[in-house]
């Protein structure tokens, strides 16, 4: 008789784009986290520069990795949605980190604030030159550190991003209520995609900075249609 395996307290889903240089480090802050229950499902873009046949060489049992032709990082994620086998799904971008206490504060905010829809932490921003920071939580009461953030869009208005992808975690019942992330969008896709979760449902929040933003200073420019901005109002 064949035993099913249990399904993991998280799914980690990470679009993958010739992200050959970046995206092993970023698995490895995956593999060390203190929280061992977790599955991650990367899906190739139509990589062309040999990263998933890196990540396949991991031989992890913890880590498929699924293809599909170029068709942006909006619909990456939401396959990977679809593939996720856990309740939580956490996105992470192949050149963005992790500290080891990542998921295991997600997973206390999940179970001290079950009310919530969705969870974050507060993250360190590295840009291409100068030195690091830890994003900027403005908005909230002076002393907020962890709990229910109040009144999501005062909060992003005074703030840097307070969701931001790669410190971010959904139920994944919520993202697909709100239909995933926007397709066909070149950029800012995340950002409509937290303010139509925030609509509908509230946030639990760790100031804490406990993910790594790694600006290579070629990210995407705003899109001359403001697709985004135009949803947003």
């Amino acid at each position: 008789m064949s035993v099913v395996p249990a399904p993991p307290a998280i799914s980690i889903v990470m679009p993958l784009y010739n992200k050959a240089g970046q995206v092993l480090e970023t698995i490895a802050s995956v593999r060390a986290q203190t929280l061992s229950g977790w599955e991650l499902v990367v899906v190739d873009d139509g990589s062309t520069d040999g990263g998933p046949a890196l990540v396949r060489c991991l031989q992890d049992a913890r880590i498929r990795v699924v293809n599909q032709g170029n068709a942006g990082v909006s619909a990456a994620r939401n396959r990977g949605i679809e593939l996720a086998r856990a309740d939580l799904v956490a996105f992470l971008d192949a050149d963005d980190l992790w500290l080891p206490g990542f998921l295991a504060a997600i997973t206390a905010l999940q179970a001290d604030f079950p009310q919530a829809g969705w969870y974050g932490t507060g993250y360190e921003i590295r840009p291409a030159q100068g030195a690091a920071f830890a994003s900027r939580l403005r908005g909230a009461p002076a002393d907020f550190s962890r709990g229910m953030l109040p009144d999501y869009f005062n909060v992003a208005i005074a703030s840097d991003p307070p969701a931001w992808t790669s410190a971010t975690v959904v139920r994944r019942e919520a993202i697909r209520a709100i239909g995933g992330f926007p397709e066909g969008v070149g950029s800012g896709e995340d950002l409509l995609t937290w303010a139509r979760l925030a609509v509908r449902y509230p946030l639990a929040y760790e100031a804490s900075p406990l993910a790594v933003f790694v600006a290579s200073g070629i990210e995407r420019p705003p899109e001359p249609a403001d697709r985004v901005g135009k949803a947003l109002a």
